[in-house]
């Protein structure tokens, strides 16, 4: 092997490092400035990134026989596009059918084989185990309870059902849902996530749980009653009432006044930042986008954003922000995209 093949090889290998990096969310911002800096060093850098990154987007989307199964389950689905876990726990028989080797290159079988083993230790997995209901990134879902409860599912967002004779249960996996809560004395709904258990006190609130493992509860009308999952009083700690917000990571905050209509627009597929710094806006935007939106520069962190974007097009938002701030938004492959200082 010459010295260009090994340079090149050696590329390769590091650019298939940072890509699965990347793909299970292992990146923080010192190693996402990083990642930038090794990007921009050298054009092969781009290159070869972006030809890896396209292969395994390519493998990712090769066509696979789905299985036909009839299912009754305790919960009802509403749009059909969105994913829906229960089928592989609830189905009484799942018909497996293969491809054969020739009918796919070489190639596309070493990238699935490596997408496997990606997912094999990913979170992702995990979720889709247990989850009941799970949308993807820039996916939204309607899930009507068999008592006629909503549930609407936020972007990247799992939950579990769990409906017995005296309780009815939800467990909030990832992510963040609104909740419509029909009434049943007789069986207290009880919203779990994280260390956090929310009860409806005939209610419609939100609940999302934060990559820094931080609960948060939004009551849109009538009242919640939250407290500690490892606390053994059965009162709750906390009423949070209609226009508040209350937060916890390892201990709960003050109920805080809040928009509860601004707080709650990504149900109309909008977010709303009032006085927000850029990289809480990136770090929002990065849910509905598919691929990544890195923030390159500190002192770009605290610049303030103001303004109504339309999750369905994080990058139209981000162009948008171009014309307002002082930044510049590249896209550095079909999966990266850089914002940094114009």
């Amino acid at each position: 092997m010459t010295n260009q093949e090994t340079s090149i090889q050696m590329i390769r290998d590091t650019a298939s490092d940072w890509l699965v990096r990347m793909e299970t969310g292992e990146l923080n911002e010192q190693e996402e400035s990083a990642f930038v800096d090794w990007l921009t060093a050298d054009e092969r850098h781009q290159d070869i990134f972006a030809e890896m990154e396209q292969t395994w987007l390519d493998a990712a989307s090769l066509p696979t026989e789905q299985p036909s199964d009839n299912i009754e389950a305790d919960v009802i689905a509403m749009p059909a596009q969105a994913s829906n876990a229960t089928s592989s726990r609830n189905a009484d028989i799942i018909e497996q059918q293969t491809t054969t080797q020739s009918q796919r290159p070489w190639w596309a079988w070493a990238v699935a084989a490596s997408l496997m083993f990606g997912l094999i230790s990913a979170p992702g997995l995990w979720l889709s185990i247990n989850a009941d209901y799970q949308t993807a990134t820039g996916e939204w879902q309607t899930v009507t309870l068999a008592d006629n409860s909503v549930i609407e599912l936020n972007t990247d967002s799992a939950i579990q059902v769990s409906y017995s004779d005296n309780q009815r249960h939800i467990t909030l996996l990832r992510g963040e849902a609104y909740f419509d809560v029909a009434k049943d004395p007789a069986r207290p709904f009880i919203v779990t996530a994280g260390d956090v258990n929310a009860q409806a006190l005939g209610t419609e609130f939100a609940v999302q749980l934060t990559n820094d493992e931080q609960t948060i509860v939004t009551v849109t009308e009538h009242e919640v009653g939250v407290s500690s999952t490892d606390s053994a009083s059965e009162k709750p700690m906390a009423i949070v009432t209609e226009g508040e917000q209350i937060a916890y990571q390892d201990t709960f905050s003050t109920i805080q006044k809040v928009n509860h209509t601004q707080a709650t627009a990504w149900r109309t597929q909008r977010l709303v930042f009032n006085d927000q710094s850029l990289q809480s806006v990136i770090t929002e935007l990065n849910r509905y986008h598919r691929g990544h939106i890195t923030l390159y520069g500190d002192h770009l962190k605290t610049q303030k954003v103001n303004g109504v974007f339309n999750v369905k097009d994080p990058v139209a938002t981000l162009k948008k922000l171009e014309q307002s701030l002082p930044i510049t938004v590249t896209q550095m492959t079909p999966y990266l995209i850089v914002v940094s200082s114009k």
